[in-house]
């Protein structure tokens, strides 16, 4: 959709999720949580040549409530009728995911005799770093994607969260049907 310019496009969304519950993880002894059910989503779009810029806000919400806001770029290079395919298209990007949660603290209330307190504290902070570069063909009405993407994870203040960085690898073929 482009509103209200050609180059700005925008778009929301409602999600709902439904979550199979196991009551823990096998052979772990943890047991799984899944407090957002919810997301209320919105993003903008905006082309200058060959690069897009965006902005998206996500609010998460179910047996607590969330903010995430997600800031990148991505360049688009096409070249279209080449070496027998109809389009080949290099679009790498980069952003930045930036929020809230709520995080356990245990506190130090007294030291004789020892007595602590779970605190509740929110701190906002940029929760991951990605970069990402797909590369799809077109040839007729078929459309074949691969991509890889890397993550870098960061804990927000007072977390204790064990991150390593991890990237993955996607493969998708599409046909296109005319109707």
């Amino acid at each position: 959709m482009a509103f209200p310019t050609p180059k700005w496009s925008v778009m929301a969304e409602y999600s709902r999720y439904f979550y199979n519950k196991p009551d823990s993880i096998e052979g772990t002894g943890t047991t799984t949580n899944t407090p957002y059910a919810n997301n209320l989503y919105a993003a903008n779009y905006f082309d200058i040549s060959i690069v897009t810029l965006r902005l998206d806000y996500s609010l998460l919400f179910g047996e607590k409530a969330v903010n995430r806001i997600y800031a990148g770029f991505q360049v688009n290079l096409i070249k279209e009728n080449w070496l027998g395919m109809d389009r080949v298209r290099f679009f790498p990007s980069a952003g930045l995911l930036y929020g809230n949660e709520q995080v356990e603290k245990e506190v130090l209330v007294s030291a004789r005799p020892p007595d602590w307190e779970t605190e509740i504290d929110t701190p906002w902070g940029i929760m991951n770093y990605a970069v990402n570069a797909p590369v799809s063909v077109s040839l007729k009405n078929w459309t074949f994607l691969a991509s890889y993407t890397y993550n870098f994870p960061q804990p927000l203040p007072g977390e204790m969260l064990d991150v390593s960085h991890s990237g993955y690898i996607t493969l998708s073929v599409a046909r296109y049907f005319k109707l």
